[in-house]
Parts: C-alpha cells; structure tokens; sequence
C-alpha cells in the first residue's frame, strides 16, 4: 500500500507543473490532450487529457511501458477548486489520496514560482511570474492559438536527486483559452528534465454531472495522514 502511495506522489508532482497556470477560471469547458517527456535517471512517457470548467478539472494521464516500467500506469486527478483540494486515484485499488493545492505547491519545492499555489487565483498568474523575476520573452502559435511565452528561475526538485535547483521554467500561455499549451523546464546541469506538448484542443465539451466526481466505493487517504505513515516507517527502519 505505501509503495502503491508513494508512486502517486511522484505522479502527482509531475502532473502539477503540467498545471501551472489558470485552470480554474477558463470561460468555457475545454479538452486538452497533452504529451510529456520526463528526462531523468529513469526517463518517462506520459500522455495526459484534461478535461477544464469554469471551478473544476480532470486528468487522466497513463504513464507508458518501458525497461523501467513493465506496464502502463494509469491514474486520475480530480482538482475542486471550490474545497480548494485535489483528489489522485487508483482505479485498481479503489483508493483515493486526498491533499490540498498549498501541499501540492510545497511538494514542487515550496518558493517555485509557477507551481500549484497560483491555481488558487488564476487571474494572478502572471503577476506571480513577474514578482519571481520572471518575463515575456515572446510570442508563437500553437494549434492555432497565439501564446504569450513566460520565462522564469524556479526552485525545482531534481528527479535524480530529491534535492532542489535552480532551473529555467517557460510557459506558452495561450491568450484566449488563458491556459498553457506547452512547458518546458530545464536545469543547468541536467539540461531538459520535462517537456509538455498540447496536441489537440476541443472547446464547449460537454461533462454530465457526475464528471468530475469521486466514483462511489472509493476509500479516501488524507495526505497528511499517509506522509505521517512513511515517516514513521522510515524511522523504524533507522533503529
């Protein structure tokens, strides 16, 4: 069960930089199929759809086979704004993890200035980025969509190491669908360690009432609770 809970804090702080600008004030309901490329000690594919409203979000995203994954990973992540908590699941297990958006920025590596505290005020988004020091550094395209490019030096938690660095975050945020399109963070001594890529966009979608719910039989993990859990098994393991 523990191996099963840290592998989802893993995925989660992945995800999170994947969420770093404003999803929860789009002005309409969005789809958004994105590709991610992990460079680290053991790299990793990721393909992503998020599913936006105007107070709630959706990702499934399936990590891909390989030498050092024998199998696809799937897993979901259920944002509600309006409890201003985030919500990982595994289907396999029926289990949920429950945490809230400030923990989920502390595990990004706490002072980064593009990570998960800004989804609290998505209209901030900017003004955050400039007040870390950060800047426009130009314009492109992306599916048709012009996108603002952000620049900006975040405290970053280095995959191989656990350990923050420095590194150079850019966000392609588009102007009219007020979300990023694509992200790329590099580090000065690994180079790249992940790149986003939107690569299809569908607006006015259409979610029942139920989408952006828990599905019924799920058992709920505070995070708190389960950190409390490793920590004390760690220490045991010490002794």
């Amino acid at each position: 069960m523990i191996n099963e809970l840290k592998k989802g804090i893993v995925f989660a702080s992945l995800l999170v930089i994947s969420v770093v600008s404003p999803v929860f004030a789009v002005p309409q309901n969005i789809q958004l199929d994105t590709e991610a490329v992990v460079k680290a000690k053991q790299a990793m594919n990721m393909d992503s759809t998020f599913w936006y409203s105007p107070n709630k979000i959706k990702i499934e995203s399936v990590i891909k086979k390989s030498a050092s994954n024998p199998n696809n990973v799937k897993s979901t992540i259920l944002f509600d704004n309006t409890k201003k908590m985030a919500y990982m699941l595994t289907d396999a297990t029926k289990t949920a993890i429950k945490i809230d958006v400030n923990s989920m920025s502390n595990m990004q590596g706490g002072n980064g200035s593009i990570n998960a505290s800004m989804l609290a005020d998505p209209k901030d988004v900017e003004k955050k980025v400039k007040q870390q020091g950060g800047k426009k550094v130009g314009t492109e395209k992306i599916l048709g969509y012009l996108c603002d490019i952000w620049q900006v030096n975040v405290d970053a938690i280095n995959p191989e190491t656990n350990q923050k660095e420095k590194a150079v975050t850019k966000m392609w945020l588009s102007q009219e669908l007020k979300l990023p399109l694509k992200v790329e963070m590099t580090s000065p001594t690994k180079g790249s360690l992940l790149t986003i890529t939107t690569k299809r966009i569908k607006t006015n979608v259409d979610y029942s009432s139920t989408f952006f719910d828990i599905p019924k039989g799920y058992q709920i993990t505070d995070m708190n609770e389960m950190l409390m859990q490793m920590q004390k098994q760690t220490t045991q393991k010490r002794k």
